[in-house]
């Protein structure tokens, strides 16, 4: 009997942290009665899509282009799909030999497969992240991503470092970052200006972790 009240507080306490996590809509919660079990089954986020009226952009060339017009395209057409996601930003995709696309992710938080939320800053200088993230399948409108992890990179003595350089080449994930300054939002004179203040490329960690892609890392 005391064994059973205990798993039946353990499973109350995992069931009131889980909870909150259904209303993102990638998580269910798994309650097994008879066994007194939770398990917790992931849903990849699905985008978000919008539908607008398709149009074909305008292009007219300027009579002192040095450029010929191109033979193989006359014009380009937007067919009335967006498709996105509402979290992290700075994604910039390497295409991987087993045909998925990597990328960094900072300032925002994606899900991981196991349910768990995480979370990168750009800033402040001293506690700066930059994010790994994953992009699966063909079809923009609905593409699976998630995270893969974060890494800690001080930025110190700027207060800001944001991803830039990233591909992935011969099994190997180089993944650069820069840092900026002085704040995120900085005012001279009537004007804000966000990072007004390029710092340096500090340099590339890699990584050769295949089999979960971008795990560990060597700075």
């Amino acid at each position: 009997m005391k064994k059973q009240i205990i798993s039946m507080v353990m499973s109350m306490t995992l069931s009131m942290t889980l909870c909150p996590l259904v209303l993102f809509s990638q998580v269910k919660v798994l309650r097994d009665a008879k066994k007194q079990t939770v398990a917790v089954e992931v849903e990849p986020l699905k985008p978000h899509i919008e539908n607008f009226e398709a149009f074909v952009w305008p292009s007219e060339t300027p009579s002192d282009c040095p450029f010929p017009q191109s033979k193989a395209y006359s014009q380009i057409k937007f067919l009335g799909v967006k498709s996105g996601f509402h979290f992290a930003d700075t994604w910039y995709p390497t295409w991987g030999e087993d045909d998925i696309l990597y990328s960094p992710y900072t300032d925002g938080g994606v899900w991981r497969l196991d349910g768990s939320w995480d979370a990168s800053g750009s800033a402040p200088g001293g506690t700066a992240t930059t994010g790994q993230g994953v992009m699966e399948g063909n079809d923009p409108l609905s593409l699976v991503v998630y995270s893969l992890g974060k890494q800690w990179g001080s930025a110190t003595p700027y207060e800001g470092r944001y991803p830039c350089g990233s591909l992935m080449y011969n099994g190997v994930w180089y993944y650069g970052t820069y840092c900026l300054g002085p704040a995120g939002s900085a005012k001279y004179g009537d004007m804000v200006y966000n990072w007004p203040w390029l710092g340096p490329f500090v340099g590339f960690r890699t990584s050769t972790d295949r089999e979960y892609g971008g795990t560990t890392w060597v700075a």
